[in-house]
């Protein structure tokens, strides 16, 4: 189906913005951005009436076989393959009905993050894109069920994942808020091993010194991070790192839920829930809740460096499906500091670029896939109305419309 969008605010994912654009799909590319409302023949005409036109959205870290609905919410590896596989299928499709197009599972049981990806790819399933880390790598004890130690042992893991089919590598670096769990040479082991092999290391890690340690060691991604150090941040600006700083998982969705005191309960019930005893569950939480006070500052403070900061919500919330929370995490992202602009780059291009997936997504230009949004409102001025969607488009493709003069293709 060949498309042409009249009449759009266009928002083209780089920070730039203008009005009265006309974008022509064909198939599943962008075949052409100008201004004017002239449409060549052959083409289905959509008025978006000055509505905002944005890039679909990325969520940079979800765990798509996950439910934090399960009264036993963190134990996972107590979840059966049909199970996962039903979860992960509906999750995907939730997060494209909320615009978004691509998403970066950061581990799921049973290989199922492969598997749906295949499944999205082939057609056999509605949803959004794939990008699949598979297994988590940890240490033994670590933040992950596929747990190995030593240098050859952790090489050994990352050829596994490649093999199975991973597009990243997941690594869980910190288990103890106060101690890296990877010592230097395992970690730069794993890291120059999926490096060889063409795929980017992202690091779930909580704060100092494990934080640190990863950045020098040379991740791409940092996963969480709540509390970096000032040298660290100078050494992710130094290393172009790309910060997924996770928000919403740990602060709630837009009025933050989570006090200290409350964040520092909650985290000692879920140490308890994975099997720590009483006293070290409750002083690893204290430990946490350092972090939890420091977040909105480190925040604020990469935002003014230029560090690359990325959305990913760390989603599915047992509240909310995941469109919510990525939705979330952007307009956190304004509430803590970036400007409007600097939020939609960061949840659409810079997301993509740090993906390895910026030359064909996150930027409305000739060429690129045509994964695409429609607003209501204007993000710009008031970014809570990210959540105003009325069109969803991912390859080309029609998922969600509530504009008149639009086929529905997505089924």
């Amino acid at each position: 189906m060949a498309y042409a969008l009249i009449n759009a605010f266009l928002i083209d994912g780089t920070g730039n913005s203008e009005p009265n654009k006309t974008i022509l799909i064909n198939e599943n590319r962008i075949e052409d951005v100008y201004s004017g409302q002239q449409v060549p023949d052959g083409y289905q005409t959509i008025d978006l009436e000055g509505r905002a036109l944005l890039p679909g959205l990325i969520d940079a870290h979800i765990h798509i076989g996950h439910s934090r609905s399960e009264p036993d919410r963190m134990r996972y590896d107590r979840f059966t393959e049909p199970k996962v596989s039903l979860l992960a299928a509906r999750q995907v499709w939730e997060s494209l009905w909320g615009g978004v197009t691509t998403l970066r599972d950061m581990g799921a049981r049973h290989g199922q993050s492969i598997t749906i990806r295949d499944a999205v790819n082939a057609g056999t399933i509605p949803g959004s894109r794939v990008v699949a880390a598979n297994e988590s790598i940890t240490f033994t004890g670590g933040h992950a069920s596929y747990q190995v130690d030593g240098p050859w042992a952790m090489r050994a893991a990352v050829r596994h994942q490649v093999r199975a089919g991973a597009d990243v590598i997941k690594i869980g670096q910190s288990n103890d808020a106060n101690y890296p769990g990877f010592n230097p040479v395992e970690l730069e082991a794993v890291i120059d091993e999926a490096h060889r092999l063409g795929r980017r290391v992202a690091v779930h890690v909580d704060k100092e010194p494990a934080l640190g340690m990863s950045v020098r060691a040379g991740v791409d991604t940092v996963e969480h991070g709540f509390y970096p150090y000032p040298e660290t941040l100078e050494l992710m600006l130094e290393k172009g790192t790309y910060w997924v700083p996770t928000i919403t998982i740990n602060r709630g969705m837009r009025h933050d839920e989570h006090t200290p005191e409350r964040y520092e309960q909650n985290l000692t019930e879920v140490f308890k829930t994975n099997g720590i005893g009483d006293h070290q569950a409750r002083r690893r939480a204290a430990e946490m809740r350092e972090a939890f006070e420091a977040f909105p500052k480190c925040f604020a403070q990469a935002v003014e460096m230029g560090i690359k900061i990325i959305t990913g919500p760390d989603g599915p919330r047992a509240d909310r499906v995941p469109m919510d929370c990525a939705r979330n995490e952007v307009v956190k992202f304004v509430d803590w500091g970036m400007s409007p602009e600097q939020a939609i780059v960061s949840a659409t291009s810079l997301a993509a670029e740090a993906l390895g997936l910026d030359h064909e997504l996150g930027v409305i230009r000739k060429g690129y896939l045509a994964d695409l949004i429609v607003l209501d409102g204007d993000p710009l001025e008031d970014i809570e109305t990210i959540d105003s969607i009325r069109l969803v488009m991912k390859d080309g493709c029609i998922y969600r419309n509530e504009l008149q003069g639009a086929t529905e293709e997505g089924f």
